[in-house]
């Protein structure tokens, strides 16, 4: 078997995508909508907000995916997991045939993250409209390496006709000003971000409040449970 026929497209490709990543807007994502493929790297299965992934991305070494639990959230996988190479590891493992995206684009071999990869693959594939919930490229080690590459595969499927999407909360794509005829919005632009942030912390402590509130009912009942216990024992 050749390298290139080791990926099998196994049911006929929609017309849109969605790329999954981990970041605030991850709960966004079209979870519900049966007309778009859900793409999640891999790290998303580790997260609750997940709700769905028709494909998984783990694009590391295995060092990689060897801790912090992600191997056994690959190995539950019922969905194929594109990988570097095919391993007994994960069942549904499948060799990622980059060679198909050298093919179609031999001119530029440059990635330097997953999402990257996700983006050319959807376009080799042809799907018409590309969306991405939980990518924002907005901390300075993404910024500096990872968000520039993204930006120029999202750039190339924009001028290959399909539609690209992003969520309010992405930096791609996106400047604080337009260079020469206006003046920079960083300022505002960053207390929106933080009221933002505010809001997404508020709804956390309410969660935090209300599991506080049933971890207390259990501690009551295990209380009893034990006193019951005690009582049955004499």
């Amino acid at each position: 078997m050749s390298k290139q026929e080791e990926y099998k497209v196994t049911k006929p490709i929609p017309k849109k995508v969605c790329i999954l990543g981990t970041a605030e807007t991850m709960s966004q994502a079209p979870f519900d909508d049966p007309t778009v493929d859900i793409w999640a790297v891999a790290t998303c299965l580790l997260r609750e907000e997940c709700k769905r992934a028709d494909l998984v991305f783990e694009m590391h070494k295995p060092h990689h995916w060897h801790k912090e639990g992600r191997l056994e959230s690959l190995v539950k996988a019922e969905v194929p997991v594109m990988m570097i190479d095919k391993t007994a590891e994960v069942p549904t493992s499948q060799r990622f045939p980059i060679e198909r995206i050298w093919e179609k684009y031999p001119e530029r071999k440059y990635f330097t993250n997953t999402i990257s990869m996700m983006i050319a693959w959807a376009m080799v594939l042809g799907y018409q409209e590309i969306s991405l919930f939980g990518v924002h490229m907005a901390t300075q080690g993404e910024y500096t390496f990872e968000r520039p590459n993204c930006e120029y595969w999202l750039g190339r499927a924009e001028q290959a006709g399909i539609n690209v999407f992003l969520p309010d909360g992405a930096d791609m794509l996106k400047a604080t000003s337009l260079y020469g005829y206006e003046e920079s919005r960083a300022f505002s632009q960053l207390q929106e971000r933080m009221n933002w942030y505010r809001k997404q912390q508020e709804h956390a402590n309410q969660q935090l409040e209300q599991a506080k509130a049933v971890s207390y009912q259990y501690k009551g009942a295990i209380e009893v449970g034990n006193y019951i216990l005690q009582v049955l024992r004499t």
